[in-house]
């Protein structure tokens, strides 16, 4: 593992193997949605998220594209921002989390550059009168590549910028934490990117891994640090382009560790050197009542990463003692390391369970930045669900 900060914090894991892969979501390839078109997809009212909640949690994939682009969601009935919450390149499955503002009638509106299928998975909502706080509309913040935010210019490799959030697009100069999206643009070279609070020490997690060339976007629930900053680290030289959604006042229930932790980092099976076929690997992670996170909390806030898997798949992340769901929400192809955001509601015992598919020598990586208490007024839904999927018509 070569670009990615490393740590290990092995902690109580179980890697339960069995002897058959697991079905994939069926791929129906067709047009998808049209290039520059907009999909306007109902979520208030639906699996269980209320008509008038203030926002929810989505975790929106394309699939099969067929150029280069991007997608930004937005809530219906504002104008699209210039905000970006996805970066794809043609033919390329790659998923984003996104705490999406409710719009006109509980809709959120997915605009796409190029032709693409488009999936939508909801795990969970703020309803109205939370203390989570979506910005009207998302906003830019930093763009290096035009010096909004007051850094002109690729970042340097082995370089922080520091991010001035508080006071700024509405948010609080004493704000908890905020929802941004983070993008690198035409990155010299592999590398990491990692976030966390000004005036903490850096922490050995990332929260966004790239590629030579590749546009690649992640969200980020970071926690402000000194004067309401957030602090930005490139392992190689990039441009950095950041966006808030939103933000968590003082005195939120939420709660943001005060440094990211790593909370395991594993191999997920040993089977290539052994020739033992083809097999899954299901990882039973606790989370409760490790990292200061409480054995009773409601949900958990994760960055997922898998790390040079030998083959194309997906990874799911849910509650134990539920059933696995069909949603996803991470894809990955051979020899590429890429993370995602989950907000994870804990199972039995404070765990979460982690599927792979296939497992064939993946190295599987979690870090937990937040969570919320029990009691806290945001809802994870019991399991995430599918609310969208345009290669089979789900919600269209």
């Amino acid at each position: 593992m070569t670009s990615l900060a490393r740590a290990w914090t092995l902690g109580a894991v179980a890697v339960l193997l069995a002897t058959q892969v697991a079905t994939a979501p069926v791929l129906s390839i067709g047009v998808g949605e049209p290039s520059g078109s907009v999909v306007e997809l109902q979520v208030g009212g639906r699996e269980g998220v209320p008509t008038d909640a203030s926002a929810a949690v989505l975790n929106v994939t394309v699939d099969a594209p067929q150029g280069d682009g991007f997608a930004t969601v937005w809530p219906c009935g504002e104008q699209r921002p210039l905000a970006s919450n996805l970066n794809y390149h043609v033919g390329q499955t790659i998923a984003n989390l996104v705490i999406a503002r409710l719009g006109t009638g509980g809709k959120v509106c997915i605009f796409v550059q190029t032709g693409t299928h488009v999936i939508a998975d909801v795990s969970g909502y703020f309803p109205a009168g939370s203390d989570y706080v979506p910005i009207i509309n998302p906003v830019r913040l930093l763009d290096t590549r035009d010096g909004t935010g007051g850094v002109a210019g690729a970042v340097p490799s082995e370089s922080v910028v520091e991010l001035q959030v508080g006071g700024r697009e509405g948010v609080p100069t004493d704000a908890l934490a905020a929802v941004l999206n983070v993008t690198v643009d035409a990155p010299q070279g592999d590398g990491f990117a990692t976030v966390w609070p000004c005036g903490e020490r850096r922490p050995p997690t990332s929260n966004l891994n790239f590629q030579t060339g590749r546009t690649i976007a992640n969200l980020v629930v970071s926690r402000l640090g000194t004067g309401g900053k957030v602090c930005i680290f490139v392992q190689t030289g990039t441009h950095v382009i950041a966006d808030v959604s939103g933000y968590f006042p003082a005195g939120s229930d939420y709660v943001a560790i005060t440094n990211p932790a790593r909370v395991i980092d594993i191999l997920s099976i040993l089977c290539p050197a052994i020739g033992c076929g083809p097999l899954y690997a299901f990882v039973e992670l606790q989370v409760g009542g490790r990292q200061g996170v409480p054995t009773d909390a409601s949900a958990a806030v994760l960055n997922v990463t898998v790390d040079h898997p030998q083959g194309d798949g997906f990874a799911t992340v849910w509650p134990c003692g539920e059933q696995r769901p069909l949603a996803s929400n991470l894809n990955y192809h051979v020899g590429q390391t890429i993370a995602n955001p989950v907000i994870a509601r804990l199972g039995t015992g404070g765990k979460v369970c982690i599927f792979v598919d296939p497992a064939i020598g993946a190295r599987v990586i979690a870090d937990v930045s937040g969570y919320f208490p029990a009691g806290s007024d945001y809802v994870p839904i019991i399991n995430p669900v599918r609310l969208l999927d345009t290669r089979d018509g789900t919600g269209t």
